[in-house]
């Protein structure tokens, strides 16, 4: 799987024609309401939720996509971390995700949290320290759903573990 970071979008968004003037950060120009691009016209609490459905290596993504995105996916009302491999075969494990993860959870600010959607390969016992201390950064944001885990086996004979708040 290729991953792109926003110091990427330059390179990606080389070829993309300048930004048209008028334009306010925060929502979209008239022009561009009554014409094709009806996502930039929802509010930021409507694409926080829209947000809340991608896996969040894609939300976190979003922000290259224009200024106003920039910043939009640390408020996200979900998180989905380690479900964007598709198949639970290709799951990161704690090891590949600690580096994300902690980035990701600092960098939200402390904006609360509906769910969370944890799905990562078991590797060794001591990554279950940063395990612990995201559940708890999460609960500590007011995830309102309840608890589940999952234990599956792989083909490799690896456990998969799956937390949804």
């Amino acid at each position: 799987m290729v991953r792109y970071s926003c110091a990427d979008a330059p390179l990606m968004f080389a070829g993309m024609p300048p930004r048209e003037k008028g334009k306010v950060d925060g929502g979209a120009s008239p022009e561009v309401c009554g014409g094709e691009d009806f996502i930039s016209a929802l509010p930021d609490d409507a694409l926080h939720h829209v947000l809340s459905f991608l896996p969040a290596e894609d939300a976190v993504r979003t922000c290259v996509l224009a200024r106003r995105w920039r910043h939009l996916w640390k408020s996200a009302t979900g998180l989905r971390i380690g479900c964007g491999a598709g198949k639970e075969d290709e799951l990161p494990s704690l090891d590949e995700l600690r580096h994300f993860v902690n980035h990701l959870l600092l960098r939200r600010n402390g904006s609360s949290i509906r769910t969370c959607e944890l799905r990562f390969r078991y590797t060794r016992p001591r990554d279950y320290d940063y395990l612990c201390l995201w559940i708890r950064h999460v609960l500590d944001r007011g995830v309102r759903v309840g608890l589940s885990s999952s234990r599956g086996r792989r083909r490799s004979g690896a456990d998969n573990v799956f937390f949804i708040f």
